[in-house]
């Protein structure tokens, strides 16, 4: 019973860990310092809109508000690794997947 109990919580050791390192949850920056969040559904575009989207647990897609450089334009995020992403942007899905896409990484942890 002991043995079975210890080799139960090795491996819960080694499979846990942060609940967002396996989808597009957290927060994004590209290398010119523009930076975005996402939670589930919910987005707070480069522009700082507060707004609901697309989402998937590798993908997520937005129509740019009136109110930010670019408007109208459709947006594709998709998932490359646990800490990169692409950006694409067209006039409506098809379009933005033709493009190279948008490098963004996970953006490194503040502190205080």
């Amino acid at each position: 019973m002991k043995t079975t109990f210890a080799l139960l919580f090795v491996l819960l050791l080694f499979t846990a860990g942060p609940a967002s390192a396996d989808s597009l949850d957290g927060n994004w920056c590209s290398r010119d310092g523009e930076r975005l969040h996402i939670e589930g559904p919910t987005i707070m575009t480069p522009g700082g809109s507060k707004m609901q989207g697309n989402y998937q647990r590798h993908t997520f897609s937005y129509i740019v508000p009136d109110t930010e450089t670019g408007a109208g334009s459709f947006v594709f995020l998709q998932q490359w690794g646990e800490e990169m992403m692409k950006m694409y942007l067209g006039s409506d899905e098809a379009s933005a997947r033709q493009g190279d896409g948008q490098e963004w990484n996970r953006c490194a942890p503040t502190t205080s």
